[in-house]
């Protein structure tokens, strides 16, 4: 009982699921403004220029994340759509390769579909790296036989493979970074608004009323809704 009134106390009361992100931020804005409105004597400049830098570092930190998370999302559009081409190649191609190779049961055809133009068709993501590697090779291989348009267009999906897979690992780092960035924003904010309900709890001691007139909690969670029940009538 005693260690959970002193983690109530002293602990960190914003370091909790039901608080979001969003909601701190608008609970740390509510405080922000209401610190500004009694700072009549300029009593609180300190608190308020510390509070404005932790909300902005957190907000900036929290927009960048979303422009990172959309730019990784059109660079996943462009290799769905690279993906979807080759697949097409290879299924509209298949006739011409094995025509330039010498027919269905050339080597060279065989080479270029082992299990059939299926396995092109239903590859994965996770199996393409191989399949398209494996075309390019071959597309090298059989220059001379193939028809030069057919050629060029396999090498440059390898080539816009490797391009579009290597930017669009770069971006996941740097989504993955900057969520790591806004959590560590969130918690300086977080250490912040518990640094300042302590300063305010100081200068007002025991006097909870006048305290509130500088927070609002309840922006810090959802809204309940209660059930009102009736009572039967006698």
């Amino acid at each position: 009982m005693k260690e959970v009134l002193f983690n109530h106390i002293f602990g960190n009361i914003f370091d909790d699921v039901r608080i979001t992100t969003p909601r701190l931020t608008n609970f740390a804005e509510d405080a922000h403004s209401r610190l500004l409105s009694q700072n009549t004597n300029n009593e609180y400049d300190a608190q308020i220029a510390q509070l404005r830098v932790a909300i902005d570092e957190l907000t900036t930190k929290i927009s960048k994340v979303d422009v990172d998370l959309a730019i990784q999302y059109g660079d996943t559009l462009t290799v769905d759509r690279l993906i979807a081409d080759f697949k097409q190649v290879m299924q509209e191609k298949e006739g011409v390769i094995a025509d330039a190779l010498g027919g269905f049961d050339s080597v060279g055809y065989i080479e270029f579909y082992p299990k059939g133009e299926v396995e092109y068709n239903q590859a994965t993501k996770e199996k393409l790296p191989v399949l398209i590697n494996r075309v390019a090779v071959l597309a090298q291989n059989y220059t001379v036989q193939l028809p030069p348009s057919l050629t060029t267009t396999l090498l440059a999906i390898a080539t816009h493979w490797e391009l579009y897979r290597n930017k669009q690992q770069k971006q996941k780092g740097a989504v993955s970074e900057g969520r790591y960035d806004r959590s560590e924003k969130r918690k300086a904010l977080e250490i912040v608004l518990h640094q300042l309900m302590h300063f305010i709890a100081q200068k007002f001691p025991t006097n909870s009323h006048h305290c509130s007139i500088f927070f609002d909690i309840h922006l810090l969670y959802a809204t309940g809704h209660k059930k009102v029940s009736k009572k039967k009538e006698e």
